[in-house]
């Protein structure tokens, strides 16, 4: 089937998505990012769209209208992890 991922795709995406959250996590330039922005950041609105789903799912985003930021979810792992 051509609409399923291959190994290095999903692996690009994990990618992506990483960069994606790291840049809504970032202390210095806090979000909420407008979509565009990210698409910018990330070389491609698809690629952007599409991580920021996948991260939306996991339920490490959220949405409001063109706008996405960390929930507090995600920026709670991110304070955990200083820790360690």
């Amino acid at each position: 089937m051509q609409d399923e991922t291959t190994p290095v795709e999903k692996a690009d995406m994990d990618l992506v998505e990483h960069v994606v959250l790291h840049l809504l996590l970032d202390e210095e330039h806090p979000g909420p990012w407008a979509e565009r922005e990210i698409a910018l950041m990330v070389g491609s609105g698809g690629v952007a769209t599409e991580a920021i789903a996948g991260l939306q799912a996991a339920g490490l985003v959220h949405r409001c209208h063109d706008f996405v930021f960390a929930t507090r979810a995600a920026t709670r792992f991110r304070d955990l992890a200083r820790v360690s």
